[in-house]
């Protein structure tokens, strides 16, 4: 607020004020740019949720265990099923063969 008796108001623009303010806000504006946001907070045990964090993880370890355990069962059923249907290949290969020896 301006008094009436004030001399030292800016009622008047000096020549490079503008500039150096325009200045001081991009500075402003850069440095909030380049702020670093995307730092998050440590997880530690003595954080008053650190035992649900806990077990959380414990919860989690658990369900990669069994979905590991799930994926080794379909890459063994996968590999049987390779092998069933070689084998099935082969025999009809075999029969073929035998009936084409009849044939002739």
């Amino acid at each position: 607020m301006y008094l009436p008796g004030d001399t030292t108001s800016h009622t008047s623009i000096r020549p490079g004020e503008r500039p150096l303010r325009a200045t001081s806000r991009r500075e402003i504006i850069n440095e909030k740019r380049h702020r670093n946001t995307d730092i998050l907070p440590k997880i530690n045990s003595e954080m008053p949720g650190g035992k649900g964090a806990l077990r959380q993880i414990a919860q989690l370890r658990e369900e990669n265990k069994r979905l590991r355990w799930a994926l080794y069962e379909q890459q063994r059923l996968i590999a049987h099923h390779k092998n069933v249907q070689a084998h099935l290949e082969q025999e009809i290969d075999a029969i073929e063969h035998t009936h084409q020896q009849a044939i002739e």
